[in-house]
């Protein structure tokens, strides 16, 4: 029940908003984060002309995680958190443990969707 209320929620993110003059933009690539267990790690995604579009923080695993919309958190993992600003949007992992590794993406509800994507490395220290 939980998934489906999931999808259900991601699907209205998804909606298009019309008559947008200029489409949002991403400005700058992401990286590749190697991170050892226990530290923290930032994704920022910068952008411009979101104007009404949504934009979402995505954990592109097995089941397509979706972590914030906008300002608001979906996630219950309290080591989770996101920013939104005028023209940047960050993700926030605290104590990041092996389980976190994998690819992030920054999305936009154009259509079609536009997202940047960035890789998590959880490595374990020695």
């Amino acid at each position: 029940m939980r998934n489906y209320l999931i999808l259900l929620f991601l699907s209205a993110f998804l909606i298009v908003v019309k008559g947008e003059e200029n489409e949002p933009e991403f400005l700058q690539p992401f990286l590749k984060f190697i991170v050892p267990v226990g530290h923290n790690v930032t994704f920022r995604c910068e952008f411009k002309n979101l104007g009404n579009f949504k934009i979402g923080w995505i954990k592109e695993n097995d089941n397509k995680l979706v972590l914030a919309l906008g300002s608001r958190m979906i996630t219950q993992d309290l080591r989770i958190s996101a920013n939104l600003n005028e023209n940047f949007y960050e993700l926030y992992i605290t104590k990041v443990d092996l389980n976190d590794s994998g690819i992030y993406a920054c999305r936009v509800n154009t259509d079609p969707p536009k997202q940047q994507i960035g890789i998590l490395e959880v490595i374990e220290t020695i």
